[in-house]
């Protein structure tokens, strides 16, 4: 699979800085700037995630729809979180992350869990 150019898209300590004193209002919830600013957390289901699972930017309106490259469109989610979100924009994608819950957190933690024990397997023998 080829690697889609990162070109144009704000590097992600700058997209955490811009989110640190905004994300918390956006959403409702009490994060406090210093977990957004790690780089292992998951603005999706607010989970650190283990070394090696991969966080990824996402557009909250795809570029195609009329969104842009700038730190105000972009989120930090882990790959389970961007592969649920990719159809939603505006108050949807608003909606959809302000209700992540427990449960969506256990699921990103199995997931999570069995990526990693996979992982884990495919390094035996190497």
């Amino acid at each position: 699979m080829a690697k889609r150019s990162m070109r144009g898209t704000p590097k992600e300590k700058d997209i955490r800085a811009y989110w640190s004193t905004r994300l918390q209002a956006y959403l409702g919830q009490d994060i406090s700037p210093e977990t957004i600013m790690d780089s292992r957390f998951c603005f999706g289901c607010k989970v650190f995630l283990n070394k090696g699972i991969t966080i990824q930017r996402a557009h909250i309106r795809a570029v195609s729809t009329g969104g842009s490259n700038s730190v105000e469109n972009i989120h930090m989610l882990c790959r389970y979180c961007h592969k649920a979100s990719e159809l939603k924009f505006g108050e949807e994608y608003r909606g959809w992350l302000k209700g992540r819950d427990l449960i969506d957190t256990g699921l990103t933690l199995c997931a999570q869990a069995g990526s990693l024990k996979r992982d884990l397997l495919e390094g035996v023998g190497k």
